[in-house]
């Protein structure tokens, strides 16, 4: 993510993710897990430089890319 907290991972800003980019990519997906946590908490533990995100396909949806 762009908001990084600690210097891992690229540096090319064409490959790191603005705030909610990820959520705003998937539009059409049930969001079932998400995390961006960049700069919350104690930076120096857990989750931190990634976003995560888990969604389902709404029912009855197809397969096919759109």
């Amino acid at each position: 993510v762009r908001a990084k907290v600690a210097p891992e991972g690229p540096r090319n800003p064409a490959y790191l993710l603005d705030e909610n980019e990820l959520l705003r990519l998937f539009p059409g997906l049930i969001v079932r897990v998400y995390r961006e946590e960049a700069g919350c908490g104690d930076i120096r533990r857990g989750f931190r430089n990634e976003a995560c995100l888990v969604g389902q396909r709404p029912e009855g949806e197809s397969n096919h890319v759109r």
